[in-house]
């Protein structure tokens, strides 16, 4: 921002996480008024609702899979971050710009595209929820949760707020000591070889070659990735904190 000379206003809610913002000096934090996030938080329009949505997805698919492997469906803070980033790549342009413009953020001069819609992600269209609902279940006769309903269980959850001193105490003290950590993720972690990788990626560029897709620039990518990991030397993270480094 300094090279491009480019200065940023950034709207922030009053969530207390905020309250301790560093100093910034190409970049202008206006607060939004109290009690207003509902309405003027862009994220709140729709675009964190979208993300849930593909991310709660993930994780019906990988309890239908592991059950399908009779695996244990567990699932660590990796790949919980695998299944975040994927749902975020999953919300569309079109999506996070509505939520702005719902919010009123919206610039008046510029024309829209006649075409501009936004994608909702169809939620009734998901059959491996109701496939999931019917391996687990009890009793026919019990109501069954929709999947709505497992989108939205964490709405009300409180994620940010002041805390005592005997609150932050008992929290830390509850927590995984590292050694703890360490060995759920050396339990679950797979050493995959390069030339294992390199199988895969072939794999996929078989199936695509059989696809008949229109956009040919996908064998670009897969060369890429190919690229990208014969140049890549192969190390084995030992531990979630070195993740979370990187």
């Amino acid at each position: 921002m300094r090279a491009q000379k480019r200065k940023i206003v950034m709207f922030v809610d009053n969530c207390t996480a905020h309250n301790n913002m560093p100093k910034l000096e190409y970049v202008k934090l206006l607060y939004l008024p109290a009690n207003t996030t509902g309405k003027l938080q862009p994220m709140d329009q729709g675009i964190i609702n979208n993300l849930k949505v593909y991310y709660r997805k993930e994780v019906v698919q990988y309890v239908l899979k592991s059950i399908k492997d009779d695996k244990s469906p567990e699932i660590n803070i990796l790949q919980a971050m695998s299944f975040a980033r994927k749902a975020w790549f999953s919300v569309s342009k079109t999506t996070i710009s509505n939520g702005y413009k719902k919010a009123g953020f919206k610039v008046t001069n510029v024309s829209e595209p006649e075409n501009l819609q936004e994608e909702v992600e169809t939620i009734a269209r998901f059959p491996e929820w109701n496939k999931l609902i019917f391996t687990c279940r009890n009793n026919e006769n019990d109501q069954q949760p929709s999947f709505q309903d497992f989108v939205s269980m964490d709405d009300d959850v409180i994620i940010s707020e002041d805390l005592t001193d005997d609150e932050i105490v008992s929290t830390y003290s509850s927590l995984e000591t590292e050694a703890e950590i360490e060995e759920v993720y050396e339990e679950t972690s797979v050493n995959i070889s390069k030339r294992e990788a390199m199988e895969a990626l072939e794999t996929l560029h078989k199936y695509f070659e059989m696809s008949n897709i229109d956009d040919q620039r996908i064998f670009d990518q897969i060369y890429a990735i190919e690229k990208q990991v014969l140049a890549t030397s192969h190390q084995i993270q030992t531990n979630i904190t070195d993740y979370l480094k990187s």
